[in-house]
């Protein structure tokens, strides 16, 4: 197998919201061991090297500060090419910031691998479903409560991912804004 690169943000939250966050991926996600809640700023791939990888990054992220996110509801994404249903939590605030940094990372040689076919919201995976019905429910549930998350993305990390599990190859430190 081919080994895959990909980078992800990962916000740091207040503790009880990290229980929540953390109670329904553990439910509802049966990788939810593999990373901790993230958000996907270059999906898996194997045709640009770490090291030109990590320079574009590295200028990406020359002038950046924490980005501060604000979660206020989960929604389904219906079933694509894999036939299966998701349960998303999307951050209200700091969504166009994150969506800023994916584009301008798909902007040089990761180029070639962007893909037009889906479109790029930022979102952390709360559980996968064979029925979107089932995937609806858990939706509903979670919205049933106002949700107000606020989380601060101080970290954003290149992975190498070897079939199921994870190797941080580089993890970037962004300043805080003490912002939770």
């Amino acid at each position: 197998m081919i080994d895959e690169t990909l980078v992800v943000a990962i916000p740091s939250f207040r503790p009880e919201d990290l229980e929540l966050i953390q109670k329904v991926r553990k439910e509802f996600d049966a990788h939810w061991t593999a990373l901790p809640p993230h958000l996907t700023l270059v999906f898996p791939q194997s045709s640009v090297a770490f090291e030109t990888l990590e320079a574009e990054i590295s200028k990406a992220l020359l002038k950046s500060r924490g980005i501060r996110l604000r979660i206020r509801r989960a929604m389904v994404m219906p079933p694509q090419a894999d036939k299966f249903s998701y349960c998303f939590f999307l951050p209200e605030e700091g969504c166009g910031e994150i969506a800023r940094l994916h584009d301008e990372l798909y902007s040089g040689s990761l180029k070639k691998e962007l893909r037009l076919d889906l479109p790029y919201f930022p979102h952390i995976r709360a559980g996968k479903f064979l029925k979107t019905e089932n995937c609806k429910q858990v939706v509903d549930k979670i919205n049933f409560k106002p949700l107000e998350i606020p989380a601060e993305v101080l970290s954003i990390q290149v992975l190498r991912k070897i079939e199921s599990r994870y190797e941080v190859l580089k993890d970037y430190r962004l300043a805080t804004s003490a912002y939770i």
